[in-house]
Formats: C-alpha cells, structure tokens, sequence
C-alpha cells in the first residue's frame, strides 16, 4: 500500500522560492501519488503569477485573505485530499527522500500518528532568525518512537524545525482545531497537539533544506515566538491532565526559559494581553529568580538595541 500524501504550502510573498519548493515536491522518491495543496496567505508580490507561469497542473491553488501560518495550514488540510500530510514552507525544499522516509516510519510504527524529522540550514538570511537545533543529527537507524513525545516537547521546545512533520489528516484536523489565532510558534503548538494524540516517530536525518526571509510567512510575528510558545506549552499540559513529576518539570523548563523574552516583547510591542497571559503564567509554573532576572536581562538588551 502506498497511501496518496498531499504536501501542503502555506505561500506570503513567495515569488522568489516558490518554484525550487514546487520541484523539490516533483523530485521526490516516492513511489506512491503526492497531491499537491498551495494556500497564498494574501500575498502582494508575484507569487500567484509565478505559479501561473510555471504552467504545470498538478496542483491545486487556493487564495485567502492574510491571516497567518496556522490559518493558512488549516485550509490546505481541510482542502487535501491524502490520508497523510506533510507540510513544505515556500521558502524550503524538500531533500528528496522525504517523503518516502516519512511515510516508512509510520507504517512500521502502527501506534504512532504522527512522524518528525530534521532540517539543514541553508543559510541564514541576514542573520536576523537563527536557527537552533540542538538534536540535529543523521542516524543509521531508520525510525526510532520518541517514548513520551510530550514531555520531551515541552523540555527541548520544537525541536521538528519548519514543520517537518507527517500525519494522518484526522490527526492533523484534531491538532488544529480551533488555533487558527496562534499567529506564532505555530508549528510547535501543533506539535503539542498532536503529541497528545499519541508518540511520534522520529525519522533521524535531515530531509528538508530550510531558509528564512524576513518577509516569511511565519517570520513576520518572529519576536511573539517566546509568549505563544509558552501559553501553546501551558495549554498543552492542562489538556493532557498529567500530574507526574515528569511532565511538570519539563513543563517548568519549558516556561522557565520561554516566558521573560515573552513577557518583555509583548510589553514593548503593545501587545498588552498577551503580556499579562504570558506574566501569569510564568508565575504560576516558573517564578524562579533565574526567570524574572532575564527579564531584565530582555529589556536592557530592548533597550540598548533602541
């Protein structure tokens, strides 16, 4: 069996990459059928003509007016048709064994729903959006299930980088419900979600080549990253109504190292009830003096970048 996998791409402002993301899809191992899915998320630029010029027909074009990465993802899998998913920002490329290598590692893991893999970095465009990938490795093996991908989620933070991520299209609906608002750390609430469904498998190499512009579709709301990423990992363990100790000290890494920056970028920014959302919740699971000491570490650093 070889299951039809639809590739979603959430496009803004894309007419620069979107043609290498479109024939990294092409150049694909796969053996079975890959749907194509491309959502523009109110792009002003050239990338729905570009599209038009390509004049290839295997794919589907769906415009909606700008309302972010998670809206955008939510469309295409409400518009695909695959039994699996797998996502593809327009400034990426897929290596071409990605799919194939996905779709292994989750009909040898029949209790996982969702697979992740790696990324390799292109380049780092004006040096603006690092990107930080502390487990980033290649392995002999071919799968391997992440034993509570929960808990290892809320401690290393969203280590599935520019949502290398395949899942069955019920899991990835479930996952999305009702969080088209998540304007950032997107992709590492979504893995949340879906991390509450069941383990991951991991596919350890990389298969999608990554690189950021400032006009991305998710880099544009970059500096809300910490406070949504914070909230996204409060949210996820209220719902996964866990109380060993496990879960609630990876939960208070998590927060520990997320909520400062959160706070202080909301605050300068105006962004005054996420603020206070991500304030409280860092006291309530992280007040430690490490915590509130880098906040103002933040805004000195705020301060003399201004």
């Amino acid at each position: 069996m070889h299951p039809l996998v639809s590739v979603i791409v959430p496009m803004f402002n894309a007419a620069s990459t979107i043609a290498r993301a479109i024939e990294s899809i092409h150049a694909q191992a796969y053996v079975g059928q890959i749907e194509i899915v491309l959502i523009d998320d109110g792009s002003t630029d050239r990338t729905l003509e570009v599209i038009h010029e390509l004049g290839v027909g295997d794919y589907r074009v769906y415009a909606q007016a700008n309302s972010g990465a998670s809206a955008a993802r939510r469309k295409g899998v409400d518009m695909c048709q695959g039994d699996i998913v797998t996502f593809l920002d327009a400034d990426d490329m897929l290596k071409p064994n990605h799919i194939q290598l996905h779709v292994d590692a989750l009909s040898s893991s029949p209790g996982c729903k969702f697979s992740f893999g790696f990324c390799e970095d292109i380049e780092l465009v004006h040096g603006k959006y690092p990107i930080v990938g502390g487990l980033i490795k290649d392995s002999d093996k071919a799968s391997q299930i992440i034993i509570d991908t929960l808990a290892t989620l809320l401690y290393d933070g969203c280590f599935p980088l520019s949502m290398n991520i395949a899942c069955y299209k019920d899991v990835a609906l479930r996952a999305m419900s009702g969080r088209e608002h998540v304007l950032a750390a997107n992709d590492y609430d979504f893995c949340l979600r879906l991390a509450l469904q069941s383990d991951g498998v991991l596919v350890p190499c990389k298969t999608i080549e990554i690189e950021r512009f400032e006009t991305g579709i998710t880099a544009r709301n970059g500096g809300l990253q910490p406070a949504f990423a914070c909230l996204a990992a409060k949210e996820a363990f209220l719902l996964s109504q866990r109380s060993d100790e496990t879960v609630k000290a990876a939960l208070s890494h998590r927060i520990e190292t997320s909520w400062p920056a959160g706070f202080v970028h909301c605050l300068w920014n105006g962004y005054y009830k996420m603020a206070v959302l991500t304030l409280f919740t860092g006291i309530r699971f992280a007040p430690t003096k490490l915590a509130f000491r880098n906040v103002y570490w933040t805004l000195h650093y705020i301060l003399r970048g201004n």
